[in-house]
């Protein structure tokens, strides 16, 4: 049984490490958008892409995790206490990539209406 819990927290691992690749890939559009001076529309499709990746792996991750912990007792668990500290750190490090990613995405909208408010006052005169 110590091989399925194994692999179990392995898989989740390794769809921990994709999904934490793909928000620092969501973060670095992110940070080259608000460099440039305007977003382009040509981005909209791979950002749809890019959140329905987001969203499937994390709703697969969820699903690992709550089947984890429903399926194996908590000695077959602490067995693999390695493995269970890994996928702590790395839900650590998804969890202040999703809060530096929100942020610059909140930072983001806060320039786009500024902008907008501008273009708004010259466009009175």
């Amino acid at each position: 049984m110590t091989k399925n819990v194994n692999a179990a927290i392995n898989e989740i691992n390794d769809i921990s490490r994709q999904l934490l690749s793909r928000i620092l890939s969501v973060l670095k559009k992110i940070e080259k958008k608000t460099e440039q001076s305007s977003p382009h529309a040509s981005h909209e499709n791979t950002d749809e892409i890019t959140e329905n990746e987001l969203s499937a792996l994390m709703s697969q991750r969820q699903k690992l995790i709550n089947n984890l912990f429903n399926h194996y007792s908590q000695q077959e668990l602490s067995n693999e206490s390695d493995l269970l500290n890994q996928m702590s750190a790395l839900d650590k490090k998804l969890s202040t990539s999703s809060q530096t990613c929100k942020q610059a995405l909140a930072n983001q909208i806060i320039r786009l209406k500024k902008r907008d408010q501008v273009t708004q006052s010259y466009q009175k005169y």
